[in-house]
């Protein structure tokens, strides 16, 4: 099954392109940033943090395009955290003005028997089909879509209209990006990942949500 998580629609160029966002490193698969167990308790999912009603876990899907101030960066999270982290210097930000109603959609997830990756399948499957952005921008972005447990009421754009309300590391529950690229230049698939080796990935999912 393909799994085309969100629908980028990019106007450009007197045509439009249509990009495919995807959650995970291939078609179907879920990123092991949306994967990651908990420190604490290896045998557990961050996303199983969520509240659970009625057999359901309720939680938040934020998709943003990070500026990267019209650089072009390679993949690495060595080098973007270098690049975006402001206590290094950084000057990456999420840009309001090219998407100025951040993608925001609560999701509820059946947990099936517990088991984590069913969980995991489940939040892929609730996860797809969204417009985030009609007119994206001309310039490098880094694509960044967290999982979090906080409302989007809670998280929506500031009242100077300049830059969004931050998202709560402590509170993502999932985490992963893409490469930068240059989204009125593409036809096709994007598919985002996480810079982590393994599913103990927790301290990557908080940087991910906080820096990038």
């Amino acid at each position: 099954m393909r799994a085309v998580v969100v629908l980028l629609v990019l106007a450009a160029c007197q045509r439009e392109h249509a990009v495919g966002l995807e959650l995970g490193p291939a078609d179907g698969t879920l990123s092991i940033g949306f994967r990651c167990r908990e420190q604490a308790d290896p045998t557990k999912l961050l996303i199983q943090r969520a509240p659970l009603r009625n057999g359901k876990i309720s939680i938040t899907i934020v998709v943003d395009l990070i500026d990267l101030g019209g650089r072009v960066l390679g993949c690495r999270g060595e080098e973007l955290l270098a690049a975006c982290d402001p206590t290094r210097g950084g000057t990456c930000g999420v840009t309001v003005a090219a998407n100025p109603v951040r993608y925001c959609k609560e999701i509820e997830v059946p947990i099936g028997n517990g088991d984590p990756m069913t969980v995991a399948d489940n939040f892929l499957e609730r996860a797809r089909g969204a417009v985030i952005t009609t007119d994206a921008p001309s310039y490098p972005v880094v694509v960044r879509a967290v999982a979090t447990t906080e409302s989007c009421a809670t998280i929506q754009q500031s009242s100077d209209g300049v830059d969004y309300d931050p998202i709560d590391p402590d509170l993502a529950v999932g985490c992963a990006y893409s490469c930068p690229v240059q989204l009125d230049e593409i036809d096709g698939s994007i598919y985002l990942s996480l810079d982590a080796l393994t599913e103990l990935c927790e301290p990557a999912v908080r940087h991910c949500a906080s820096v990038l």
